[in-house]
């Protein structure tokens, strides 16, 4: 993965990553890279690898170190594989994932989000703009998540939607929006 650098010496709130930063931000980085992120798909033999990119301006720190920028490569990267070998999206990744929580959250996700349905003929879209935010950790004791998605506005060029998770007590953990551009069929003739 390429991105730029992100810069740990703010700390993460946590001193001892300050120091680690400090003495030597690029190996921090790709230790923190090669020990959170996860390849949910068994695929085979996997090789991760990150090329940070120095700016000039500090970046700051992310609540989803690489996490984010790793997932979404991921879900591409499987998206074009099913297309490539004619096999349904879903079908694809059920086969695909191993740990049984990941099964269950697809298969919710898929329902809830009726993923197949198909579009009116020679209408498609696209994502014009995605936007997530994490605001409360998820820990192995947080319990059961809640997602919810619903459509904010229809249009006929521009739609938006939104959606959030909640933890057991009902507590928002992630909110996200997103406009997506519908591509009607260009005329015939």
């Amino acid at each position: 993965m390429a991105c730029s650098e992100l810069d740990f010496r703010f700390g993460l709130g946590d001193a001892i990553s300050t120091m680690a930063a400090e003495h030597n931000n690029e190996g921090f980085g790709q230790y923190i890279f090669f020990h959170t992120v996860k390849l949910p798909y068994k695929t085979g033999v996997t090789t991760l690898s990150l090329k940070q990119q120095p700016l000039a301006k500090p970046t700051g720190t992310w609540r989803n170190v690489y996490s984010g920028q790793v997932g979404a490569i991921n879900e591409i990267v499987i998206h074009e594989l099913a297309g490539s070998v004619g096999k349904d999206e879903v079908d694809f990744r059920m086969n695909l994932l191993e740990n049984a929580r990941a099964k269950a959250v697809l298969e919710k996700v898929a329902q809830e989000g009726q993923w197949g349905r198909t579009l009116p003929a020679g209408v498609a879209y696209t994502s014009v703009e995605i936007k997530i935010n994490y605001l409360r950790p998820v820990h192995g004791h947080t319990g059961e998540l809640t997602a919810h998605g619903w459509v904010t506005k229809p249009g006929r060029q521009i739609a938006f939607a939104e959606g959030d998770v909640r933890d057991s007590n009902g507590k928002v953990v992630a909110t996200a929006s997103s406009t997506c551009l519908i591509l009607p069929a260009a005329p015939v003739g």
